[in-house]
Formats: C-alpha cells, structure tokens, sequence
C-alpha cells in the first residue's frame, strides 16, 4: 500500500551540548492524499440530494452481495459496502452514515473513499457503536477538500506502522462530538498521532482521547494544521516522541475547557512533553497554542516539559491548571529552551490566572531544572500560582528562568529545590534567574506585587538566586519566610538586583532564613530604593549578615530610604561585610534594632582594615557599628532629636538642627496641624488645616491643596513618601490628596464610607500604602498596608486617639491617646504610657517612634516630651522639653523624632 501522507515524518534530534532542556524532540509533518488501507472521504463535487446510507452488519470489508445501502431494512451493508457506495453517489449534498442496531462493533478495513461528497457518520452513542481496525487497519481518513462530521461512536484498535493517525487521519475539514478514540497503536518513527493525525481542520467536542499510543510524537492526537478541542479528556495516551498527550507541532491547537492528563512522553525518539507539546524542533514553522480553562495533570515525560513542552511561537495559557506533572526539566512547563540555554525561535509563554502547582523537575541534567516552569524563551507570569514544586535535581524549584520573565500579581510559594549545592543544582528555592549563551537569552528577569515565600533550598537563594550576568528588578514585592541551606535566604546576588524606584516600591524581605545573609546575600550589584529588610535570621557556623551579607571585591551594596531593623545573627545582625568586602552607598536609611541571638544590638560588621560603605549622608544607625561618618548620619541611641511644631508654624528642635519656621518665614498663621521629616534628617513640612504645605532645609515643596484651587479646612495629618519626593494630605473625612511621586491608593469616600474622625496617618516603608486611624482607635488600610487591628476590634470603646506611629519595619504601630495611653499593635513594643506612670493630662497630641523599635516619645500641647525605651541606650531618649526651657505655650499641634 502506498504513503503519500504525513511522509518523513522524522524526529529532527540536537546535540545535547547545546541544548539546556534536552531531550525534546520535534516532528516534522507533510500534508497530501492518504490511500493506506483506510477509509479515506474525498472531497465532494457539487449534485444532487444527499443519501442516507445504513449499516446493519458488523463485518469488516465488503459482504459482496449487498446493492442498495440506502435501506434500512438490509442489514448486510457494512461499513465499507456504506463507504463503497459513498465513494459512487454523484450528490453534491450532504450524505450520511447511520447504524441500524443500538449496539455493536463494526470492523473496516479500510476501503478508500473516492466521492466528492460531505459527509455526516452518526453513531448511537459512544458506548453503543463501536468501529475498530482490529489491530490490523486505521479506522477513519478525511482527505483534503472534504468535510466529515462523525458523532456518538467509538474509534478504537486502529493501527499504524510508520504511518502517522492509527485511529483518524485528517486532511480536510473533521468535526467529532460525542465520541471516544481509544487503544489505537501506531509504531514506528513516522507514527505520530496515535489516536488522530490532523492536518487539516480538526474540531472536537465532548470527546475522549485516551489509552492510544504514537511511535513518533503525539501520543492522543498530533497537529500540524489548526485544532480546537472543547470539553475533552485526551488522557493516558503514550509516545516514545514527543508530546504525550498532544504534538501540535505547527498550525494553531485551541484548547478549551478540557483536559489532559495521565499522559506520558517517554522512549528512545527524543521524548519531551508528556502533556502537550507545541511548535517544531531546529529550522520549522512555529506553532500557537491557546489552553483557556482547562486542567494538564499528571502527565510525565523523561524529557523537558512534564505538562506542556513550547519549543516555539505562542503559548498562551489562561484560567488553568498546571499541576502534579513530572519531568527531567520544566516540570510544569518549558517555553523555548533545552538544557544548555539555546532559545529556539523566540518562543512567548503566556501564563494568565493559571495554577502552576506540585509539579516535579527531576534531573535539569546538571543544569537549571524548573519545578514548575523552565523559560528561555520570552514569559509573561500574570495573576497566577507556581506554588509547591520540587527540583531536586537543578536550580529553580518554582521557576529556572534564562531568558526574558516578567512576573506580575502572582504568587512564588512554597517550592523547593532540596539538592545538596553542585554546580546548578540545589539553588534558588522560588526562582533560579540565569545568564546563559544563546540568542534573546539575556537572564532578565522583571516582578511586581508578587510574593515569594515558604520556598527553599540547598544552595544559595532560597527565594531568588541570581547568577553571574543575569538581572532581577523587582517592585511590591513580599520575599518572606524563605529557607536556605547555603547563602540568601530572601535573595542571593552574583548579577545586578535593582529594587524599587522613586514611583516604585520594593516591598519587603522578611522572616527568611541563611547560613550567610538571611534576607540578601550581595556579591555583585544590588541597589535597593526604599526596601524594607526585616526580621531575616542567619544560623550555622560561620553566620553573619542577619539582615544583608556583602562580600567579595565585587560586592557593590547601595541603599537608599531604605530600613533595616529587627533582623538576627552572631555577626552583624543588620548588615555584614565579608573579608576584602565591596563598596556601594548608603543614603537616608535606617539600621536599627538588629541584635544578636542573645539580645545584644549589633547593627553592622565591618572586618577591620575593610572600609565601610560610603554615607551619602541622612542615615540613622541604631548603634555606632556601622562605621558612617557623613555629617548628617545620626548613630547610637544618644544621637537622636526630635522636632516640635505649633500652630502658628514656629520650630523647636531638640537634639537635632532648626531648619526653620513659618513665623520666621514672615508668614502669620494659626491653622497649622502636623509637622514631618524629611528622609534624610536635615528638614521638615508643616501642614495647615487648609492644606496649605510649608517646606524647610532639605524638604520639597511638591504641591498643595489650595494650589490644585480646592477650599477645605480639615487636614490633619501629612506623611511624606521614603524619598522624599513626594506626600499624602489626610482629612478628617479620610480623604487622601496625593503630590509629586505619592501613588494614590485609596481613601474612605472612594470606598463609600463617612467618617468625620480621622485624626492621623502613616505610611509603609516602602511607600507602596497607608493608614488612617479614627478618634476611636478604628484603622483603615490602603494598597500593601497591614491591618494589625484596631481598638474596636479589641472591644476598647475611647474617642481620644490622637495619632499613629509605625514601628520601622512597618509590621507595627502605636495609637496613643490624648491623656497619653498606648496601644501597641503588630511588632510594636509596649514600653510604657503616661497613665502607667502615675501622670494624668489630657494634652498629649502626637507619638513618634524611635527608629531602633525600642521606644517612643509623646508630645503635650505644652511642649511636654514623655520618653519611654528599654534603658538607658536603647529607644527614645529624652533631650529636653519647651516647660524644660521655661518656654510656656499651649499650641504645640505635633512632633516627630529623627
């Protein structure tokens, strides 16, 4: 019998040296007219009314005495004798093919069908009729031009040997609802598409693939033209090529509302994707795969791409599920990459709403493996989950990326890549980012309001690792409660890390946990712009850098309105500088309320003879470990201060410089009602009930309510943004005004609340979110800020709240009261109040934190300053009072400490 279809179809293989995610493989398809041993449906010619053609008997072939298939009395047509007398009706309509009896199995042999006619072949229901090929013959082929329908049946034991579609072969125009494809066998290199062969257009609907099995590639199904499945299962189905479930090696594959799953992708013909896989290997045409609401589960390949396998074109998958899926690489998914880092035809990966979830990477083969997804091609990761994967045997238990990721509103959780540190292998727990050769492989990799937390690893980079070359930017981001074994619980950098920016947040790294480095470990370029560095530990011999570990020549750390605080190690709780450390800056951060595990404050450590990192002055150090020297750095508890303002405008400054006033401005009000530092210590704004905004030393003036000519007289609360370079004006109606790089994130009006209460606000530390609080103790949170509760959630019925302070993590904050009780919430110490003491007033109008997390101090409209700390070096410390001074007024309106 001769092949003139699906011809060639040859594995193309490549050396494994140049590929980073081996063993995948492609399958090269021709189109043209199939004449083997099947029934082939030929395209019809224009005529007269369609036929009706009835099968009553079950034999296979022709039963040779049957003339009339047009009755549905004559129970000796077969299903051939129907095809035979197809292949002569001269109609140009519809034809149709009907089963006489509810139940049975009808055997062909194949008999080509040569009419130009469309055809429709009803079965009586999939478990009802039954049309097999007995292990010896294919079952159904559609040639180009023709259109067939078929419905409600069976196809199953169709065979193959080198010839591609067991079950169907399609070059024309197949629709198949209602039916299953089951147990067809094709061997051999040249049998793709165990169950269907398609290249032509293929629809199918409420079908099952299931238990068919591909010499070559596509296991279920193998496309080269356009597909689209609806409501199917394409399940358990083998290759010892590609694509296990389905090779849809170029055209279009839409795939809706299905799934795939049980496949597998394993043998001796280059396997990979044992799910799905799209696009050819080398120098072919790209493909398009679109998989909306559909589940890929469960499927394992000995190659790359446990559920999907993108070697080229566009991947889009969106309201998914990509889970429990095995391979040696790209245990969910790889997009555009083998092992070795060579991008193929610059694949896109688009990844939408979806769950990449407990998929496992095997091997990587020494190289980055992806748990759940490995990319080298370019990947979008928008509002979806890449939770719970494993890579035991490379980098990236969540994601290996070596090529172009951006990540966006997603989570990173709780993956692992539990190896013993080698080469690759063992790093990066959440994300391994690499720089490998290969075009558009450039190891650059972009996320924002993202979380990666509860990931782990042996090696270094619990959350992210970043290698020689490659580049992570990140903004919002939450790298929290991560582990590793090695180096960088949070982050570990050997490329160039840039975290927030002037309009954008960073976000914050918590809570992980390192040998060396348990928030950041820096041996490049790490620049960080408002970031929060919190509550990171390190353990084991030799830990150091609780916070930040620098090392190496290379290491070039540079900070700015950054915080440190409450992180925990042997040596240098807060920041560590390895022996012939790098350099790198510091500006207007702070590094505060670091200990070691026995308690003692320990901020930084510098290795004697290394120099510390340059201040560019505004720095406020816990302790004096740190080794800043700039005129306007404050270090240890004794070089605090603090401001007091009232509402005339008029400056008293304890402890730190006077930068001016608005009385000595010339200016004459009386409706000023808070004041607030500049990020670097060296000035202030005042604020009036207006909303009018007065700026002194190094505070900008970035706008103010009159000036956008809107007339209110309830403003009373002003927080400027980390840097500076912008502020939020706050009503008592909990209307937000946002000026200069101040992001708008909400306020009580645009959420249909009316208040008249507020009477203070503060802002994250990243900037990225805000807090109002009431009279009554009531909190409302804003973009990232944390509700840590309320005085109406804890029963606690008061109407004399005055203020808010955020501890320096911003974890926490205090609400104090008018007669000068504390309420402590989050991370935030108690310490004491002015009740507490025996002192009862009523005048107390601001709190203020001190930036070790130790203390606080309380201002009275008296110019009365109330300290509270742990001792006599810790918290906040008193530098005197306006009564102190003999000064006697009664309009101090607010304070704030530096």
């Amino acid at each position: 019998m001769g092949l003139s279809g699906f011809s060639e179809m040859g594995v193309v293989r490549r050396n494994a040296r140049a590929s980073r995610f081996a063993h995948h493989a492609g399958v090269v398809l021709s189109a043209g007219l199939l004449t083997a041993g099947v029934i082939v449906f030929v395209a019809p010619a224009a005529g007269a009314q369609g036929t009706t053609y009835y099968v009553g008997n079950v034999a296979a072939g022709s039963s040779g005495s049957v003339t009339d298939c047009s009755s549905n009395t004559n129970t000796d047509c077969t299903l051939d004798d129907a095809v035979a007398a197809f292949n002569n009706d001269a109609s140009g309509v519809t034809d149709t093919i009907d089963f006489i009896a509810p139940s049975g199995t009808y055997g062909t042999l194949g008999a080509a069908l040569t009419n130009s006619a469309t055809l429709v072949v009803n079965g009586n229901g999939a478990t009802n009729t039954l049309v097999t090929g007995a292990g010896a013959n294919q079952v159904f082929s559609v040639n180009s031009g023709t259109v067939v329908s078929i419905s409600s049946l069976t196809v199953e034991d169709g065979a193959a040997s080198s010839t591609p579609g067991a079950g169907i072969v399609n070059s024309g125009t197949l629709t198949v609802t209602n039916a299953v494809v089951t147990g067809n066998h094709g061997t051999g290199s040249g049998a793709a598409g165990g169950g269907i062969a398609n290249l032509g257009s293929l629809t199918l609907t409420g079908v099952t693939v299931s238990n068919n099995a591909a010499g070559s590639a596509g296991g279920g199904i193998a496309n080269m033209a356009s597909l689209a499945l609806t409501n199917v299962t394409v399940s358990n189905n083998t290759t010892a090529g590609a694509g296990g479930g389905i090779a849809s090696i170029q055209g279009s594959a839409t795939i809706d509302n299905s799934q795939v799953t049980g496949n597998s992708a394993t043998g001796s013909m280059g396997s990979a994707g044992g799910g799905i896989v799209s696009g050819t290997m080398g120098t072919g045409p790209s493909g398009t795969l679109t998989l909306t609401n559909s589940q890929v589960t469960g499927n394992t390949t000995s190659g790359g791409g446990g559920g999907i396998l993108n070697h080229a074109g566009t991947a889009t998958v969106t309201n998914s599920q990509i889970n429990g899926n095995t391979a040696a690489d790209g245990g969910g998914i790889v997009s555009g990459s083998g092992n070795g880092g060579v991008t193929i035809l610059g694949a896109t990966l688009i990844v939408t709403g979806s769950q990449v979830n407990g998929n496992t990477a095997t091997s990587g083969n020494g190289g980055p493996a992806g748990g759940g997804v490995a990319n080298g091609g370019t990947a979008t990761v928008d509002s979806s989950q890449v939770n719970g994967n494993n890579a035991p045997g490379g980098g990236g238990g969540g994601i290996a990326n070596h090529g172009l990721l951006t990540l966006s509103n997603s989570q990173v959780d709780n993956n692992a890549a539990p190896t013993d540190m080698s080469a690759n292998v063992g790093i990066g727990g959440g994300v391994a980012n690499f720089n490998a050769p290969g075009v558009h492989n450039s190891g650059v990799m972009t996320a924002t309001n993202t979380t990666l937390t509860g990931n782990s690893s042996a090696g270094p980079g619990a959350g992210v690792n970043n290698q020689t070359g490659a580049s992570f930017t990140g903004a919002s981001l939450t790298i929290t409660s991560n582990t590793s074994g090695n180096w960088g619980g949070g982050i570990y950098n050997d490329g160039t890390v840039n975290l927030g920016g002037p309009t954008a947040s960073p976000g914050t790294i918590s809570g992980n946990v390192a040998n060396q480095g348990g928030g950041v470990y820096n041996s490049s370029t790490f620049n960080g712009y408002a970031a929060t560095i919190v509550g990171n530990t390190t353990s084991g011999a030799g830990d150091a850098g609780g916070g930040i570990y620098n090392t190496t020549t290379g290491g070039i750390l540079n900070l700015s309105y950054s915080t440190v605080a409450g992180n925990v190690s042997d040596r240098g709780a807060g920041f560590a500088e390895g022996i012939s450390g790098g350099g790198g800056s510091w500006r207007a951060s702070t590094v505060a309320g670091n200990n070691t595990p026995g308690g003692s404050e320990q901020d930084c450590s510098i290795p004697t003879g290394d120099t510390a990192l340059t201040s560019l002055g505004g720095n406020v150090i816990g302790d004096s470990t740190c080794g800043l020297t700039g005129s306007t750095d404050r270090q240890g508890a004794a070089a605090q201060g603090y401001w007091m303002n009232g509402t005339d405008g008029g400056a008293f400054n304890f402890h730190t410089g006077f930068s001016g006033s608005v009385p000595g401005a010339g200016a004459h009000v009386n409706n000023v009602v808070a004041i607030a530092r500049a990020p670097d210590n060296q000035g202030y704004w005042m604020v009036g009930r207006d909303g009018g905004v007065f700026a002194f030393g190094s505070a900008k003036f970035h706008g103010s309510v009159p000036g956008l000519g809107i007339h209110v007289s309830n403003i009373v609360a002003m927080v400027p943004t980390p840097d500076g370079g912008g502020y939020y004006l706050v009503g008592t109606d909990g209307g937000v005004f946002a000026f200069g790089n101040a992001v708008y994130q909400g306020s009580l009006p645009g959420l249909g609340v009316h208040v008249n209460n507020i009477v203070g606000a503060t802002r994250t530390p990243d900037g990225g979110g805000y807090l109002l609080v009431g009279s009554d103790g009531g909190l409302f949170a804003f973009g990232d800020a944390v509700y840590g509760g309320s005085l109406p959630g804890l029963s606690i019925h008061v109407n004399n709240i005055v203020g808010i302070t955020p501890t320096t993590d911003g974890t926490g904050y205090y609400l104090v009261g008018s007669d000068g009780g504390l309420f402590a919430f989050g991370d935030a110490q108690f310490k004491g109040s002015v009740p507490g003491v025996g002192v009862h007033v009523n005048n107390v109008v601001a709190v203020s934190a001190a930036p070790d997390m130790r203390g606080y101090w309380l201002f009275g409209s008296d110019g009365g300053v109330y300290a509270f700390n742990a001792g006599p070096n810790t918290g906040a410390q008193f530098f005197g009072s306006l009564p102190g001074l003999s000064v006697h007024v009664t309009n101090v309106i607010g304070g704030t400490g530096t």
